[in-house]
């Protein structure tokens, strides 16, 4: 399995990854060697939970893709690639977030339970919202706890906050690696 996250607020959007690839029929071999978040541009983050496989048909994909693209413009690429998979059992989950068609700050995600409709998640002046999958240990008490214990919220604390998450959940899922990789965004008005 894997964990990845991202928070937004009006000013930035972090994305994190933790790294572990989880053997299918036994899940006590795993390696540590798949990130999950990715840059895609100076405007938009995306990270990738399930077949290692399609994330990484993905990634190079997704290198054709301009600077100027936005989250959304990136959401539809990838929604068009995976409907083209012709596969029945394709497991996968994609959450974005970034800068939007109207220049604010949104999360996005898509999944397979849903074939890949895209979910949106809008972040209003004042807020931080998160979204996250796919680790079989719900993040949300730890995210909940340390986001309380905050008392500054920018984009460092968050990158910390990302961090201490993954590692709390990587001690109770052996499908989540201890370390992650973070990016941040930040809105230049």
């Amino acid at each position: 399995m894997s964990l990845v996250m991202a928070f937004a607020t009006e000013d930035f959007a972090v994305i994190s990854g933790d790294f572990r690839r989880t053997h299918i029929a036994d899940d006590n071999i795993f390696y540590d060697d798949t990130p999950k978040a990715f840059t895609v541009n100076s405007r938009v983050l995306v990270g990738f939970t399930g077949d290692c496989d399609i994330s990484n048909h993905l990634i190079q994909r997704l290198k054709a893709l301009g600077e100027n693209s936005t989250v959304e413009a990136v959401a539809r690429f990838i929604r068009k690639i995976l409907k083209s998979i012709q596969r029945l059992d394709i497991h996968q989950t994609v959450i974005l977030t970034g800068i939007s068609d109207s220049g604010k700050i949104v999360i996005l995600q898509m999944s397979h339970r849903d074939k890949f409709k895209v979910q949106k998640v809008i972040v209003k002046p004042g807020e931080i919202k998160w979204l996250y999958a796919y680790s079989y240990v719900d993040p949300e008490g730890d995210i909940q706890s340390l986001y309380g214990q905050l008392t500054d919220c920018d984009s460092e604390t968050i990158r910390d906050l990302t961090k201490k998450v993954n590692a709390n959940v990587s001690l109770k899922d052996p499908r989540v690696s201890s370390e992650c990789e973070t990016m941040t965004i930040i809105k230049n008005y």
